[in-house]
């Protein structure tokens, strides 16, 4: 009887007891552009990710499938990463990827598309971020206009980090991602207590894009972190 009374004990705090939940790369939003690539057409994916687990994980790859009007597949293409490449829990991450079609001589060809992630538990590598600050401008031109992104990372911690990289990602005024891009210059380590400026230009036609239907960035956020 005492057996059976302390397996019944056991039992209902097994079922009370709140589950861990293992890590999970999730895609939180998402934007897709059709966009002119040489003399076709191209997509461009880019994703906001988040860890919505309570185990830190690893980006293990993701797709991008084009599809035209009928729903018939035209294309696809592997994600090898994700930037930062391991997230811990509540943790953000960015992916994009431009998937060119050939027979896509008009915009319309390229209709929809699916994107799939995918994420394996990790406890080995981890992520050491630096303090970083985002900026963004316009920089007018003779020719055509550019957009500069630019980050500013801070080493605040006691020993040089090599292999640095940033993410930068723009967003609209509902707070909508809109595009994201990485910076991770070779050969450079960030001394203690020393600063890096990065800066990029945001792909020209890209920018046409968003000119041609009104998207206008208002808030840049930026990830600047060494894989240890």
């Amino acid at each position: 009887m005492k057996k059976l009374f302390a397996l019944v004990i056991a039992t209902l705090f097994a079922l009370s007891a709140p589950a861990l939940a293992a890590g999970n790369a999730t895609i939180m939003q998402e934007v897709f552009y059709v966009r002119p690539y040489s003399t076709y057409y191209a997509g461009d994916v880019f994703a906001e990710l988040k860890n919505t687990g309570d185990k830190p994980v690893k980006f293990n790859g993701g797709m991008i499938e084009l599809f035209d009007e009928g729903g018939n597949s035209i294309e696809s293409n592997n994600i090898y990463s994700c930037y930062p490449p391991i997230l811990g829990p509540g943790e953000m991450g960015y992916i994009f990827k431009t998937t060119t079609v050939k027979e896509a001589k008009e915009k319309s060809y390229i209709d929809d598309y699916s994107l799939t992630v995918t994420s394996k538990g990790e406890n080995k590598k981890e992520i050491k971020y630096l303090s970083s600050d985002g900026d963004y401008r316009l920089v007018e031109k003779s020719y055509k206009d550019e957009l500069v992104i630019a980050a500013s990372i801070q080493n605040d911690t006691d020993a040089v980090l090599f292999n640095v990289t940033t993410v930068i990602a723009l967003y609209d005024s509902n707070d909508k991602l809109i595009y994201a891009d990485y910076i991770s210059p070779s050969n450079i380590g960030v001394p203690p207590g020393q600063s890096l400026f990065l800066h990029k230009r945001v792909e020209s036609k890209i920018l046409d894009l968003w000119v041609e239907n009104g998207i206008t960035p208002v808030r840049i956020a930026t990830i600047a972190y060494s894989e240890i």
